[in-house]
């Protein structure tokens, strides 16, 4: 079975006018970030202008709507997520999902170890169809050791066939990400592992995991971050998706 990926619109409101950091100086705020696809993973940087609401990200390059929930540019647009978060923004842009923020200055990153609570999206592309969903994400980082994990729960929405009506999705399992490791105010590294009772396809030994994420607002107060498993080589799964936390 062929699948192209294409997410469904996920709305939400976006707070860039709430960044604080003390990275970026007037109405222009310095953005950087990670997006995940089916692909690649990769890291970005952007900057929003709070006076005209010229958002550019990577690649794209837009405009906000008025209510922070859509940006619009070159026949792209971003899907902004409703996160609660103030300097971190967690988006889809039809074929990818990402991240970005006002990264935590290096000399701003705290000692000790925080958690944090918030949301995740995520694809599941295996032989059985698509899986667009959408958890609950808690994530744990001692900056002390330089680790950082993730665990996303209650995962919820939508398996497409492609041979008949889609499919409600819930209690879809854990995707569990561990072994991250800190450069500076960001991270990368670890294995990603699905473990759901709902989605049968499992992971073999040769999957290859990739992640990249930050710290976000002052004393890393946020935290985002995307992630991929691969195992389409010699196996049946691919995911990749987003989080966020305060």
């Amino acid at each position: 079975m062929t699948i192209i990926y294409k997410t469904t619109a996920l709305t939400g409101l976006v707070l860039l006018t709430a960044c604080g950091g003390s990275n970026n100086a007037g109405s222009t705020i310095a953005l950087s970030g990670s997006a995940a696809s089916a692909t690649e993973v990769s890291t970005n940087t952007g900057s929003f202008d709070e006076d005209t609401n010229a958002l550019t990200v990577g690649a794209f390059s837009g405009t906000l709507n008025g209510n922070g929930t859509q940006a619009s540019g070159g026949g792209d647009t971003l899907d902004i997520s409703d996160t609660g978060t103030d300097d971190v923004t967690a988006y889809s842009d039809g074929t990818s999902f990402g991240v970005y923020g006002d990264a935590t200055a290096v000399s701003d990153i705290p000692t000790g170890a925080a958690t944090y609570s918030g949301s995740s999206q995520l694809a599941v592309i295996d032989s059985n169809g698509l899986y667009e969903l959408s958890g609950d994400a808690a994530i744990a980082a001692n900056f002390d050791t330089g680790q950082v994990s993730a665990d996303i729960t209650d995962l919820n929405g939508t398996q497409i066939t492609g041979i008949g009506p889609d499919v409600d999705v819930s209690n879809g399992g854990t995707v569990s990400i561990d072994g991250m490791t800190m450069t500076g105010a960001t991270f990368s590294g670890g294995t990603v592992l699905l473990d759901s009772t709902v989605i049968t396809s499992t992971a073999t030994a040769n999957a290859i995991s990739t992640t990249s994420g930050g710290f976000y607002g002052s004393d890393a107060d946020e935290v985002g971050g995307v992630f991929r498993l691969d195992d389409q080589a010699t196996g049946d799964q691919l995911i990749f998706g987003n989080f966020v936390g305060d």
